[in-house]
């Protein structure tokens, strides 16, 4: 690893510290940076748009690494295909540790069909863990049909294709397989709408 990637992790690796920290500004400002790293802004690169729980996540995650990084970090939204619009701009930066990118695990499923050439655990170097998040299932409050989850699975069972599913994100991605495995274990077939917002999925 290089010094400036060893640096960069040093001061990344500390983001969780200086998270919970938030209410104790003082304890954070003493976390120590590795040499001059960083001089300037670091730029982070969210796969999704404004608004999204990915942005909203990188924003506070920022503003929490204030006190460590003693500068600011300049959030920097590339959403569209399925969460990997954001590679080139990343992958094209200089290699001096001052831009990074929240990869999301749909990286891995999108190597694996071939439509991401970089390789996620090659090609990258792991800093941090920001978020954990899981896959859940809503339908409208006003949707009558489906009081429960056996109700819609039931539809689904008697009506294949027609209940159709919102998801982030384009075959491969975390949130399809997801749905396929539910749909192979519940035996049941849906249609299944990929949009690249978070927004536009629920506004849909």
């Amino acid at each position: 690893m290089s010094r400036i990637k060893s640096s960069l992790t040093r001061v990344l690796g500390l983001s969780v510290m200086a998270a919970s920290l938030v209410a104790a500004p003082a304890i954070a400002q003493t976390l120590a940076k590795p040499g001059s790293f960083p001089e300037r802004p670091v730029t982070v690169y969210v796969p999704y748009g404004p608004g999204s729980g990915s942005d909203q996540l990188s924003r506070a995650w920022a503003e929490a690494m204030r006190p460590v990084l003693g500068i600011g970090m300049q959030v920097v939204n590339r959403p569209g295909g399925g969460g990997m619009a954001a590679v080139p701009d990343f992958m094209s930066a200089p290699k001096d540790g001052y831009t990074i990118l929240q990869s999301i695990d749909d990286a891995i499923t999108n190597y694996a069909s071939g439509k991401l050439k970089e390789h996620p655990a090659k090609d990258w170097t792991p800093l941090c863990m920001t978020q954990i998040t899981f896959s859940q299932l809503y339908v409208r409050a006003d949707d009558n049909r489906f009081p429960n989850f056996d109700a819609l699975v039931k539809y689904a069972r008697d009506n294949p294709e027609k209940l159709s599913i919102a998801n982030v994100g384009n075959l491969g991605s975390m949130e399809r397989v997801t749905m396929n495995m539910l749909e192979t274990a519940l035996k049941f077939k849906s249609r299944q709408i990929a949009f690249d917002k978070p927004s536009e999925r629920y506004a849909a």
